[in-house]
């Protein structure tokens, strides 16, 4: 099982949209969890799922009763795709990590616990728990004990990022502090890329940016992700994009993404 965590410190792009697309495409042929590690909840709402106090990350993470198991709160999306919800009472929960012994891996003793592949033969193997492949975690844009427990749990991190000057700031603070992870908390995390989103090539400045990402031998992928009213239509319908308007070219664009996705995770 492998853990992604999709993390920008800026805000509106699209990472929630991404996550959630990713998780559909990669749902096709894996076994896909979706962690909403955000309080403002967005990925549990476009994903049709209505979390109320009691039953979310909040009550995983927080204090009360040493916290609830991460099996207690997933709730089913299609059948190769689930959610650990999140609710408002996360920043609540969030607080409280700042009490823990153990602070920045709460998240990552969590998700230890889901079940793992074994190489007993089917016939053998006790399956009273879905068996991920992939675990995707949607963090909130902040440098807070959240986005901390996400980068500590995880494997591999992808930055969706607005090609922009402001941008580009933000994400030197960020691979720093991913940087800071991988030397004293996370060793096993890799870096997957940056990911251009709301990307147009006739803008000089997106391609200005990408190329000084470049001389900076920040990792950029290839994929690209543009502009679509059809993902906003679609998340109003809790769908993604994939699955509302498999036409759109911006379906064709996170099925390439899924692709360089796949292939990271067959070389881990």
């Amino acid at each position: 099982m492998h853990t992604i965590a999709v993390t920008s410190l800026k805000g509106g792009v699209g990472k929630t949209t991404i996550t959630h697309a990713l998780g559909v495409v990669l749902s096709e042929s894996l076994r896909v969890l979706l962690v909403d590690a955000d309080p403002q909840a967005s990925l549990t709402h476009v994903c049709g799922i209505h979390s109320s106090a009691g039953r979310s990350l909040a009550e995983v993470l927080g204090m009360a009763n040493d916290g609830m198991a991460l099996k207690d709160v997933i709730c089913p999306i299609s059948t190769s795709l689930d959610i650990v919800p999140a609710h408002r009472a996360l920043s609540s929960a969030e607080l409280s990590l700042v009490l823990r012994a153990e602070r920045d891996s709460a998240l990552r003793q969590a998700i230890a616990t889901l079940p793992r592949p074994s190489r007993l033969p089917n016939l053998l193997r006790k399956r009273t728990q879905p068996i991920y492949d992939v675990v995707l975690i949607d963090t909130p844009p902040s440098l807070g004990l959240l986005t901390m427990n996400a980068l500590v749990a995880a494997d591999g991190v992808l930055i969706p990022i607005i090609p922009e000057a402001l941008a580009w700031e933000s994400l030197q603070l960020l691979l720093e502090r991913i940087d800071q992870v991988q030397r004293t908390l996370n060793s096993g995390l890799k870096m997957i890329g940056v990911l251009p989103c709301f990307h147009d090539d006739r803008l000089i400045h997106h391609k200005s940016v990408l190329e000084m990402m470049r001389a900076a031998t920040v990792p950029v992928l290839d994929a690209r992700i543009g502009r679509s009213i059809s993902v906003a239509e679609a998340a109003s319908h809790y769908q993604s994009v994939v699955t509302y308007a498999p036409e759109n070219k911006r379906s064709a664009e996170y099925r390439v993404l899924a692709q360089i996705i796949h292939g990271w995770l067959r070389n881990r």
